[in-house]
């Protein structure tokens, strides 16, 4: 596969764009350097799960007895949990307090897996592990994540521009909208898990 037609396919999946407004919700009123360093926590997971799952996925899969499927269903979960979390709170602030209180890192769960690094993103790198024959496609492949990585960094850094644009009560509303959405997500997720394996 060319280089240009393996990252399309791998932003496509990965979609940075979907996971902004929960990033922006769990993150709205932390200081700046704690988002950006979310931000970059989030993708350099995602990075390294892409990178292991690209090279050693059938094996960890085959090791574990564990399926797509169950990796759907269980990436689902995760995902309708967060969403469960984002649409009952009560304010903006509720969520600041919590976060900055306890410091709760978000960069690997809900934000690298399995919004960023899930079901979808771990089969597309497993496939395209088993048509790896030469050198160059390897290359292509972790070149490829490297630039999703990169550019989710810095859609993900600049998203909270919308803070200021919204406000407090915008944010409030899009929290509860991103947490239905999320939950819905996360429900196709462990209904097509479910599916695939049936």
């Amino acid at each position: 596969m060319h280089l240009v037609t393996i990252f399309l396919g791998l932003f496509a999946i990965v979609n940075p764009f979907g996971a902004m407004p929960m990033f922006i919700s769990l993150t709205a009123n932390s200081e700046r350097s704690w988002q950006k360093s979310q931000a970059l926590r989030g993708s350099l997971t995602m990075l390294l799960i892409l990178v292991v799952f690209y090279f050693a996925g059938t094996y960890i899969l085959n090791f574990f007895g564990i399926s797509l499927s169950g990796i759907r269903v269980a990436g689902g979960l995760i995902i309708i949990k967060a969403g469960y979390d984002l649409f009952n709170r009560e304010s903006s602030e509720d969520i600041a307090v919590n976060l900055n209180s306890s410091g709760k890192d978000i960069s690997f769960s809900p934000l690298a897996m399995p919004m960023l690094s899930g079901p979808g993103s771990i089969a597309f790198v497993i496939g395209l592990s088993a048509q790896s024959i030469e050198v160059s496609q390897y290359f292509f492949v972790v070149a490829s994540i490297l630039a999703v990585a990169l550019i989710t960094f810095v859609i993900l850094s600049v998203s909270h521009f919308f803070v200021r644009v919204l406000g407090t009560t915008g944010m409030d509303r899009i929290s509860r909208i991103a947490g239905f959405v999320t939950m819905a997500i996360g429900v196709q997720m462990v209904l097509a898990g479910v599916k695939a394996f049936f």
